[in-house]
């Protein structure tokens, strides 16, 4: 199994923690959406990471689906999601609140890669905003321990990617001492390698 697309991507890297999390062996191809466009269109003709392929070459797309796919694969005795009622369905916002936070991080990055210098873009203003309350969000959603109990699950995923995104892109914005919850969350992930071996090089 071979998973394409660099670290740096956050749905990337929410694939590997995945991976890495249900003991699925695979081989990290990093290469970058923007950086090798033309070698990424082999396995994906949209140039867009990440991209799974499976052992007989069948390719998944989208972080989301692939997740999917990888509890199935398991079974749902060591799936990442609860099967069905109220438990997945709060799993499943959580997820839904830290893959948006994650895309208005990566657009606020994107802007500000563009911005003309002294004139900060008005879209990247709104995309801050709608960062950190997808940060509020989540850090009224968080426990004390996992939101999967006593281990990780996809929403403790998502929330611990989406924070570090956060924290990588907005920087001085993102003061920590307003999300406590998700601090301790974040400093759990890092005591496994599950989540550090999948941090990107900076």
């Amino acid at each position: 199994m071979e998973l394409v697309g660099p670290w740096f991507s956050p749905f990337t890297r929410r694939v590997g923690i995945t991976l890495n999390l249900l003991g699925i062996d695979f081989r990290h191809n990093a290469l970058h959406a923007f950086e090798e466009k033309e070698r990424v269109k082999t396995f994906n003709p949209m140039g867009k990471v990440p991209i799974l392929v499976l052992e007989d070459g069948e390719t998944l797309i989208d972080s989301s689906a692939i997740a999917d796919y990888l509890d199935e694969r398991v079974g749902p005795d060591r799936a990442l999601l609860p099967s069905s009622g109220r438990d997945r369905r709060d799993a499943l916002q959580i997820v839904s609140v830290a893959l948006a936070t994650i895309e208005k991080a990566g657009a606020v990055y994107y802007e500000f890669a563009k911005e003309t210098p002294g004139a900060p873009a008005l879209d990247r203003v709104d995309a801050v905003g709608q960062t950190l309350a997808g940060l509020e969000l989540l850090e009224a959603a968080a426990q004390d321990g996992w939101f999967g109990g006593h281990q990780p699950n996809h929403a403790d995923i998502a929330s611990v990617v989406a924070i570090q995104t956060a924290q990588f892109v907005l920087r001085e914005a993102v003061d920590m001492t307003r999300y406590p919850k998700l601090a301790a969350l974040s400093a759990r992930a890092m005591e496994m390698p599950a989540f550090t071996s999948t941090l990107p090089a900076m």
